[in-house]
């Protein structure tokens, strides 16, 4: 059976959840305005078409199905990380 795999904010948020210290937020104002924030932020994303070697294409794929999510967001994560200067190269 495939594991989830939480980064460390997922697993702070899942330890707060299971050890009671989160409860839901009645404040429906502010709960809307970041529903609306969250939904600008989507609407800012464009649409791009890459041309792929197919065995990267094949090992990607493998790869997302391994860490349980669809290939298009591990590609999208990984260009993130490289543009913000997250991603950084392993030493041989």
């Amino acid at each position: 059976m495939n594991e989830i795999r939480l980064d460390p904010y997922e697993r702070e948020i899942d330890e707060a959840l299971n050890q009671g210290r989160v409860r839901k937020s009645r404040d429906r104002t502010r709960l809307l305005s970041e529903a609306r924030t969250a939904a600008r932020n989507t609407a800012r994303k464009q649409q791009v078409g890459l041309r792929l070697d197919a065995l990267d294409l094949r090992m990607i794929r493998a790869r997302a199905v391994r860490e349980g999510l669809p290939y298009q967001t591990l590609i999208s994560s990984i260009l993130h990380k490289y543009a913000t200067g997250q991603l950084v190269e392993k030493s041989a």
